[in-house]
């Protein structure tokens, strides 16, 4: 069973730009789940830049297709402006197309415009929790994660709190450990109605509110709200904090729902 800090140190370049194999364990039905997608999408990009491009502020993954077996993946640089770097980057699986992803890279900038993100709410700590086993029918790739339910879904509102952090512990501190850690989480409407029906994202848009990836034990604090569902769609805002408190990312899924 491959960890997560292998597959990535296993991305092989080629002529076209690099390639990587898909594993079982890390499927979610037919596919590589998206955290993962994601993950072997910007750390692609971080190999193929030169160490000086400014922090990663913002992504925007649209998974298109199945990504299974051996996968391609090629980096496209858009634009390289004063402060601002977009790159994008294609997943090819053996089916074609599997994700599409914009990376935008931002240098800091002065500005008198200030605003504090969302506080961390006011869960126990992880080590009071007992480890909650996959549900049935839950995906492979959760035997990677050990995950702690912080608060119980509330009856009025379905969101979920979860301590989450990844059993290989070379993933604990990286931006591409912590974009796959963001997405470990199934969509909240499934946890917080207690029905597991099949589900498929459909895009992501990630923001990095943080540039300092720092853990002390690999614990981070994921909230996954569904703010609507209808038709078969549903609209999931996402939110990831440190132990100390400190927002890393906000996000928001746009996922089909199959039942």
């Amino acid at each position: 069973m491959p960890s997560f800090s292998s597959l990535l140190s296993g991305l092989e370049k080629t002529e076209s730009g690099y390639r990587a194999t898909v594993f079982e364990d890390w499927l979610q039905g037919r596919t590589l789940y998206g955290g993962l997608s994601t993950a072997l999408s910007y750390e692609a990009v971080r190999q193929s830049l030169d160490g000086t491009n400014p922090p990663l502020r913002s992504a925007q993954i649209a998974f298109i297709g199945p990504a299974s077996g051996d996968l391609a993946i090629k980096v496209t640089p858009l634009r390289q402006g004063r402060s601002v770097h977009f790159l994008s980057v294609d997943l090819v699986g053996e089916k074609g197309l599997a994700t599409r992803a914009t990376f935008c890279f931002g240098a800091a900038r002065g500005s008198s415009l200030t605003l504090d993100p969302p506080a961390m709410p006011d869960v126990p700590d992880p080590e009071t929790l007992l480890d909650i086993p996959p549900l049935p029918g839950a995906p492979n790739f959760i035997k990677h994660f050990d995950m702690r339910l912080a608060i119980p879904p509330g009856k009025e509102k379905a969101s979920v709190l979860f301590w989450v952090r990844h059993r290989d512990i070379k993933a604990h501190q990286s931006v591409e450990g912590l974009l796959a850690l963001a997405d470990s989480l199934p969509p909240a409407i499934i946890i917080a109605k207690g029905k597991m029906v099949p589900v498929s994202t459909m895009t992501w848009q990630v923001n990095m509110l943080q540039q300092r990836i720092e853990t002390r034990d690999g614990w981070w604090l994921v909230q996954s709200t569904a703010e609507a569902i209808e038709a078969g769609y549903s609209s999931q805002p996402m939110m990831v904090w440190s132990r100390d408190g400190t927002a890393m990312i906000s996000a928001t899924q746009s996922i089909a729902v199959f039942d």
